[in-house]
């Protein structure tokens, strides 16, 4: 098992911007966010504002998630950053009507909403994406307009294995960081799927159950209906009790030791494609 950042690189293009929190409790009440939009963990895994946090009930009647779609493009082939002032989603493409209207920044961090495509096609000389869409349940997709987004591309990829704790960063085939991680506990476990990177939060003061960083992933707990009233959103991030990791802690969340998550950060830009497995034997 590794336990050490495989390489290290220039730190990420400030092409896309991170949010810092100088005071977290206040950015976030100035913000009308709930600071439960990034979730869990028995202490929290949710940004704590001081003491500790309850741990939520599951819910009796979770939203089953829909079969996985099938993927024709590698995820992070295309990233799609709304271009305007919100994101119409449609049933199919073609469609005239939308099915639902996504808002224009992430609910946690306030910054530009980002999917990744799974495939695409043309319609009447248009393209159209078949997207994740980052709402409950997990494995939610859609259609969107190519020409409501702008394009880009990333190889970096995250991977998760739950029967290993381990997580890897890798860029092609490349391996950049691999390490152990915490992961949610039996009663309240991380889900498999496909997900990406909607929020980055960098937090100066890392004494919290976040540390100094939380990656908000497009994903949710599928036995939490909701976190202290607000949706029960997955996330990577870092802990103020390192001799956790390995374990399984979490609500769902993937912790990290601080300074694990900060290089992991460096790499994980808005539209970073994260895969959580059940073991790198059943690795697709």
């Amino acid at each position: 098992m590794k336990e050490s950042l495989v390489k290290a690189r220039e730190y990420f293009s400030d092409r896309r911007r991170t949010v810092t929190f100088v005071g977290v409790g206040l950015a976030f009440l100035v913000t009308g966010i709930v600071v439960a939009a990034l979730l869990s963990s028995p202490r929290g895994d949710l940004v704590a504002h001081s003491g500790p946090t309850p741990t939520p009930a599951a819910s009796v009647s979770p939203s089953p998630s829909p079969a996985p779609a099938a993927i024709t493009l590698r995820p992070g082939e295309i990233v799609a950053t709304i271009a305007g002032d919100a994101l119409p989603i449609y049933a199919n493409p073609g469609d005239t009507q939308s099915a639902q209207v996504l808002d224009k920044w992430s609910a946690a961090a306030f910054q530009p909403l980002t999917v990744i495509a799974i495939d695409s096609t043309e319609v009447d000389g248009a393209t159209w994406l078949n997207v994740k869409v980052p709402v409950q349940p997990n494995g939610s997709t859609g259609w969107i307009r190519e020409s409501d987004v702008t394009i880009s591309s990333t190889t970096v990829q995250i991977h998760i294995y739950l029967d290993e704790r381990e997580l890897d960063v890798l860029d092609g085939d490349e391996v950049l960081i691999s390490h152990t991680v915490a992961i949610g506990t039996e009663a309240t476990p991380t889900p498999l799927g496909v997900y990406s990177v909607t929020d980055r939060l960098e937090y100066p003061n890392p004494n919290h159950a976040y540390g100094s960083f939380a990656l908000g992933l497009s994903g949710f707990s599928e036995v939490l209906d909701s976190f202290q009233g607000a949706p029960p959103q997955l996330a990577i991030h870092g802990t103020d009790q390192p001799n956790l990791i390995g374990a399984r802690v979490s609500n769902g969340c993937i912790r990290l030791p601080n300074d694990v998550v900060v290089a992991v950060a460096e790499y994980a830009q808005l539209g970073t494609p994260v895969i959580v497995h059940q073991s790198r034997a059943t690795e697709a």
